[in-house]
């Protein structure tokens, strides 16, 4: 018996330059720029974008500012995890006080997403909607409350 390696198809999602995306645009559309955001934060948000249930469930509470409300259970995204480590070593994002923020080469890398009108439409409609309603305190906020 022998056998073959094949390559297997990976799903748009899991790739590592389409996170980096969600990272920059989430950085750019729903925190400060000299700020930043927690990998906390950034992982709200990427899983509100993963599936509608779970991006109505936080749009609910960001509208009624009640993050004690408790709402569909998020989950920590190891492929996300992933892409900010490749992110950072490869420049596109930089710790600035145990928060990310964008670097000169990550913002040439939004740019282009922001610029070109059809890529990312969906993402970039949702997070403009949320746009400043989730900060770090918020997210705090929901940690502590959640029942898992």
């Amino acid at each position: 018996m022998k056998f073959i390696k094949k390559p297997i198809a990976l799903p748009s999602n899991y790739r590592f330059f389409y996170q980096i995306s969600i990272l920059l645009l989430i950085l750019n559309l729903c925190s400060t720029k000299n700020t930043g955001a927690s990998t906390l934060k950034l992982q709200l948000l990427a899983w509100a974008l993963r599936d509608d249930e779970g991006c109505e469930s936080l749009m609910k509470i960001t509208k009624l500012k009640d993050a004690k409300h408790n709402f569909n259970f998020w989950a920590l995204d190891p492929a996300l995890n992933r892409a900010i480590e490749f992110a950072l070593a490869d420049g596109f994002l930089k710790l600035k006080k145990e928060k990310l923020i964008s670097t000169p080469k990550g913002d040439i890398f939004l740019s282009y997403i922001l610029e070109t009108n059809d890529i990312f439409t969906h993402e970039k409609e949702i997070l403009r909607n949320f746009e400043k309603s989730v900060t770090e305190t918020f997210v705090n906020t929901v940690l502590k409350n959640e029942n898992a």
